[in-house]
Formats: C-alpha cells, structure tokens, sequence
C-alpha cells in the first residue's frame, strides 16, 4: 500500500533517526582525525567523504598500533557493533525503501538479494526507529567520551569544535 496520513508518526521517526545517524557520522570522524593526532584540515583534506564503516575500520587500525588502553579498545569494539547493526538496518532502509503492507512495514533488500542467504529484512515502525536514535545517542556519547579521553579542554578538542563550527 501506499503510506497515508496515518504514517506521520513513522516518518517522523524516520527524520530524528537519520539526524541521529548522521551526528553519529561526524563523531566518528572526530574519533578518526583524534587518534591520527594530525592538523584537522590535513584530516578534512585526506578523509573528506569517508563513510562511517570505513572511518571504523581506520580506527580498529589505529587502534592495533595506539597505546589506548584495553577498556578504550573494547569500549570502541562495543560501539562498533552497535553502529554495524543499525547501519545495516539503515542502508537496507535508505537504498531499498520501506515496505508498507497489510501484514507488516519493513524494509528489504529483496529486490536485488542475489540468494536466500544475502535477504536481509528488518521490520519498521516509528518505534524501532526511535529505539535505534536512541541506541545511536548512546554512540554518540561514548565517541565522546572517547574522544575527551578525561581531558575536556585539550588543544584536539578545541579545534574539532572550531572545526565544526566552520562546517
């Protein structure tokens, strides 16, 4: 079926999910151009446009060679799967649609799953999406904490916030 007045609740949700999804997105910029200690307009120069599964797995990189500690390592390991669940949730959502019919409103890959084995199929509703945003908040504020790393006012800091604010 087409979606009807009756699904306002549903896209609204869908708004506040994708603005989550995107501060999330920046975050983990953030957390990529800290642990590389570099000026951050040789991040934005290198990294500009790099998608969130990539700045990830750039961090896990870094991670390997950086003197974090094993609670930092596994704090990021902990987000990182979280992050893994709903992007993949959220790409199948943004790439294939929503699916809104008598039975059931998800979203499916369907359309282009080469095999049983690549389906992917994840029910949607206002409330998944607001449960999602919520868990992506939580992201965000361990990325933060990560990236204060204890010590709100050093100089990486500050310049991520410049950096923001000219965005």
């Amino acid at each position: 079926r087409m979606p009807t007045a009756k699904d306002d609740k549903y896209f609204a949700a869908l708004g506040r999910f994708i603005h989550e999804f995107s501060s999330v997105e920046t975050m983990l910029s953030f957390s990529l151009w800290n642990l590389l200690g570099i000026p951050i307009g040789t991040c934005r120069a290198i990294f500009s446009g790099t998608r969130s599964e990539d700045a990830k797995s750039y961090i896990k990189r870094l991670l390997e060679v950086s003197k974090k500690s094993e609670e930092a390592v596994a704090e990021f390991e902990y987000v990182f799967t979280q992050h893994g669940h709903i992007n993949d949730a959220r790409n199948t959502l943004l790439h294939y649609g929503t699916q809104f019919k008598q039975e059931a409103t998800y979203t499916s890959n369907e359309i282009v799953a080469l095999t049983k084995s690549r389906l992917k199929v994840f029910p949607m509703s206002a409330e998944i999406l607001d449960n999602m945003r919520a868990d992506l908040t939580k992201i965000n504020a361990h990325l933060t904490v990560q990236l204060f790393d204890g010590n709100p006012s050093q100089p990486r800091i500050r310049e991520a916030q410049k950096a923001l604010l000219l965005a």
